[in-house]
């Protein structure tokens, strides 16, 4: 008699590794460097909530993305970067 196999659920991906991949995307798809999407983020994240994320304590070399994930801002984060996602994709030629 077979036994039905095991396969364990894959790992939840984090906020923050989805943050990542979707600034990588809207990089690719402003053909412009990661670093250039992530600063407009930030700006846009002080402008709208009033957090300067340079601020904010940090180790060295933890990244800013840590940063917001640390202070509970990744999700506010994500949706800027979706936001610009989704711009980019409604002005395509």
């Amino acid at each position: 008699m077979n036994s039905p196999t095991h396969t364990p659920a894959p790992k939840p991906v984090s906020v923050r590794a989805q943050t990542a991949q979707l600034v990588a995307t809207v990089a690719s798809q402003a053909k412009e460097a990661r670093h250039q999407v992530y600063g407009r983020v930030y700006t846009r994240l002080g402008f709208l909530y009033g957090i300067d994320i340079h601020k904010l304590p940090r180790n060295k070399g933890e990244s800013l993305l840590l940063v917001a994930e640390q202070h509970d801002l990744i999700d506010k984060v994500y949706a800027l970067a979706y936001a610009e996602h989704l711009y980019l994709l409604a002005n395509e030629e």
